[in-house]
């Protein structure tokens, strides 16, 4: 097992690395002709700025400034924010 898969059986524990894996196993979509297990998962950081910025939307929805959104954002995701940028999101 490589050096990543054995660091993440680690964190999250052994037996739960190895439900995981069978879970990945049993879905017929993940395997390739080779028999390897194929996975697309979206890097941490794309998802991350998706959270972010549905966080943006929703507290400019519920009547938030553009400041005290970009309060939030600095607390929750330790990101500053221009204001410009965070007008431009809050009316998509």
């Amino acid at each position: 097992m490589n050096a990543t898969l054995q660091k993440i059986a680690a964190t999250i524990g052994v037996d739960n690395f190895l439900k995981m894996w069978a879970i990945l196993d049993n879905d017929e979509s993940t395997h390739s002709d080779s028999g390897a297990l194929n996975l697309h998962i979206r890097s941490f950081s794309a998802w991350t700025r998706y959270e972010r910025n549905r966080l943006i939307k929703f507290l400019a929805g519920q009547g938030l400034s553009n400041r005290e959104i970009a309060k939030v954002v600095a607390d929750q995701f330790n990101e500053r924010l221009d204001l410009s940028y965070i007008s431009r999101l809050s009316r998509k």
